[in-house]
């Protein structure tokens, strides 16, 4: 068996259309293509039999338009055969074929049946129940159309082949005036058209697509087709049929698949071709273009003769959302980065696709038509089934890992910021860009940064990582030339490349002048236990500032600390009535210094004690996301406000303003996980004394108690029942 692997390219195939059946080729018929696109819609498919087939061996096809994306193939055993069907849910079979070849699927109505021909008693409903029956109980056409036209319900029409050489059947109800009508229709050694509309009178129906079709189906017969021998190809069927937009991919720029057979919201394709009768049915085989949508999708083999569970339908069909997973990339890239359930597509893009992937998909047809081919005239049914599930079990996976492979690399890396050749760029930068893929593929990065070097590439600081973010270990050193540049990696191993960008760093200056000091120049009456502080900084972002202390009762002050990280000071406890001068000096990383003023304070004539730590009432339990209140209380041995400093315990802090002593201050916190937290507060006076830290514990559980709330209020509303539930224990116990 060969093995190819070839780029294939997903398509979104959502299939629009009804078109009522032909039941016999009329060169002469004309029709009226007086159509509004807008009225488009439904599924779409047909029917070939005997003479006008390549190698005569039946054909039905059906592409479904549905609201899910979850569509794949479900195994099920029938009465006496087995089949797999597919549909929006398993059980729920809208198209399907069985061990025998018997393939059937559905499609609506628009309208009553006039010269119907049988009465049903509806027995089995339009869609599933039918074609589940239909599936598991018979294997040619003629008796599983009487029973359609018997036992079929609602308003629906079944499309039927099997392995029969030049037989297929279409059967139609209506029930609009309460009684199911229905007919059939025959469709010996010619083709029909089929779509959402009733079929019986071989007119076409209102919304266009029977026409589309009809007129497919006659050019090739007319014309000769894609073989040159005038005869309708299952292949032709797929590709031509199965993802037909009116050739609007062969224009340019973008066009809108909204109103035709292939179209956005279609989720399936279903092709299903007969093999020999003699093989007792173990050479039919569908093929399934699942997933939005089969315009770039992949059209893949299954044999139902080859399952007994649903773990024989290959992985690739079953897992997650199906060939829908593998087609997404496809969509996205043929969307110009829309994804699923846009209608509107690049002509260029689409055109990609379908290149690549109709030649990965004709060279699985041929390997099918030499398949067959090559059977020996005395092959036992059992051989032909290993033979045809060998095919598919090597087809399916290489196949599909050569359509999902054919990838597009990362758009170049662009939009850089610092932007290239920017000047006086910040010390502590960091580095940010933008990078896109076609495909939708997940992006990884590798940095390149250094100092410029009008000879050698930056070198390599991070790879592989996923963020489009990059900041140095260190900061920059100032007035400096930096180059760098960013290679875009997707999940399959295409990369792009981006340019070398450049940028220089900013100058160095001194740093800011000390000011804002706490406690203000000149302030009277400070606590003896203050704490000096002021606001430092850089005019250089991320240039580290020191600073040295002078403090003392003489101007100008003396040094009494140095290399200071922190903007504060503590001088110890002071003395009482005493006048104190200060004075920063800053020094940044460079070296560069700037002083300060000198200021002054004065302290207080009498010792200011501390209030007292704060006491904590309120909740201790909550529910996160709900607010809840707790009050703090302090005292002050002389009278002065406090303000309190809280700490949350989830990482966040809160600081209120100065209230009158021994006044309960009520603060409201919401805790956003659960978890148990710890509340600290800390008293602070008017005059800057701290109190001792007050704690807290609250406890915020993971689950909310809704039920003993729900079961207190049915007993509020319904006092008896406490009455009833007693008596009821006494009973039972």
């Amino acid at each position: 068996m060969k093995k190819k692997i070839v780029g294939l390219l997903i398509c979104t195939v959502l299939i629009v259309t009804a078109f009522p059946i032909i039941d016999a080729k009329d060169e002469n018929k004309t029709f009226e293509n007086q159509i509004s696109l807008e009225e488009i819609g439904g599924c779409a498919g047909a029917i070939a039999t005997g003479s006008v087939v390549k190698d005569g061996r039946s054909i039905f096809w059906k592409n479904r338009h549905m609201s899910g994306e979850d569509n794949k193939p479900f195994f099920y055993q029938g009465a006496s055969y087995k089949y797999y069907g597919i549909g929006q849910a398993t059980g729920n079979c809208l198209m399907g074929i069985n061990e025998k070849g018997l393939a059937v699927g559905n499609f609506a109505v628009d309208g009553p049946i006039e010269n119907w021909e049988y009465i049903s008693d509806g027995l089995y409903g339009p869609t599933s129940d039918i074609m589940n029956f239909l599936l598991g109980n018979y294997d040619n056409v003629y008796d599983a159309a009487m029973c359609a036209a018997y036992h079929m319900g609602g308003i629906s029409q079944l499309g039927i082949i099997s392995s029969e050489t030049g037989v297929g059947a279409v059967v139609a109800v209506s029930n609009y005036d309460g009684t199911c009508r229905t007919n059939i229709t025959w469709i010996n050694n010619t083709y029909a058209a089929l779509a959402n509309a009733f079929y019986c009178d071989g007119d076409h129906d209102v919304d266009g697509n029977d026409i589309t079709i009809d007129n497919m189906l006659n050019d090739i017969t007319t014309n000769g087709g894609i073989n040159g021998d005038f005869k309708i190809d299952w292949e032709e069927m797929c590709q031509r049929g199965g993802k037909n937009v009116s050739g609007k991919e062969e224009g340019s720029g973008y066009f809108n698949c909204s109103y035709e057979i292939t179209k956005s919201n279609c989720v399936s394709g279903f092709v299903a071709v007969s093999g020999e009768p003699d093989y007792d049915g173990a050479a039919n085989i569908g093929w399934l273009a699942m997933g939005r949508q089969p315009l770039v999708g992949i059209w893949l083999p299954l044999a139902a003769s080859c399952l007994t569970t649903n773990e024989d339908i290959p992985s690739e069909y079953r897992d997650d959302g199906g060939i829908e997973d593998y087609v997404d990339r496809k969509v996205f890239y043929g969307t110009n980065g829309e994804g699923q359930g846009c209608s509107i597509y690049s002509c260029e893009r689409v055109r990609e696709i379908l290149e690549v992937t109709n030649s990965n998909e004709s060279f699985m047809f041929n390997e099918y038509d030499d398949l067959i081919a090559d059977i020996p005239p005395d092959a036992t049914p059992s051989q032909v089934k290993s033979i045809i599930k060998s095919f598919v079990d090597d087809m399916t996976p290489s196949v599909l890992s050569a359509y999902e492979s054919y990838n597009h690399p990362p758009d170049e890396p662009f939009n850089p910021s610092p932007e290239d050749e920017e000047m006086e760029v910040f010390i502590n930068t960091c580095l940010n860009w933008s990078s896109e893929d076609p495909d939708g593929d997940l992006v990884f990065y590798d940095v390149y940064f250094g100092e410029y070097d009008l000879y050698n590439d930056p070198p390599i600081v991070s790879n592989n990582q996923s963020s489009s973010l990059y900041c140095p270990d260190d900061v920059l050193d100032f007035d400096t030339d930096y180059a760098w540049k960013i290679v875009s990696w997707d999940e399959y191993g295409s990369n792009s490349s981006g340019d070398i960008w450049t940028f220089t760093t900013e100058e160095n200056l001194p740093p800011s002048e000390p000011s804002n000091p706490d406690p203000a120049n000149g302030a009277t009456d400070v606590t003896i236990y203050k704490i000096l502080s002021w606001t430092g900084g850089d005019p250089n972002p991320g240039d580290e500032v020191l600073y040295d202390v002078y403090f003392g009762t003489s101007s100008p002050p003396p040094l009494v600390a140095e290399d200071l990280t922190k903007a504060e000071y503590n001088p110890g406890t002071m003395e009482l009535g005493i006048t104190y001068f200060w004075q920063i000096v800053s020094e940044d990383s460079q070296g560069l210094t700037t002083n300060g003023p000198i200021w002054s304070f004065t302290t207080e004539e009498e010792p200011n004690e501390s209030p007292t730590a704060p006491e904590i009432d309120g909740p201790l339990k909550g529910s996160a996301g709900t607010e809840l209140c707790w009050t703090f209380q302090s005292n002050d041995p002389e009278g002065n406000d406090v303000k309190y400093n809280i700490s949350w315990g989830d990482g966040n802090y809160e600081e209120t303003v100065y209230y009158p002593v021994n006044t309960p201050v009520e603060v409201c916190h919401t805790y956003d996980e659960d978890g148990t937290y710890t509340i600290t507060a800390i008293a602070e006076d008017i005059k800057g004394a701290k109190s001792d830290k007050s704690t807290f514990e609250v406890t915020i559980p993971r689950y909310r108690t809704y039920y003993n709330s729900l079961f207190f209020m049915l007993l509020e509303r319904f006092p008896y029942l406490i009455s009833k539930l007693g008596n009821l224990f006494r009973l039972l116990f």
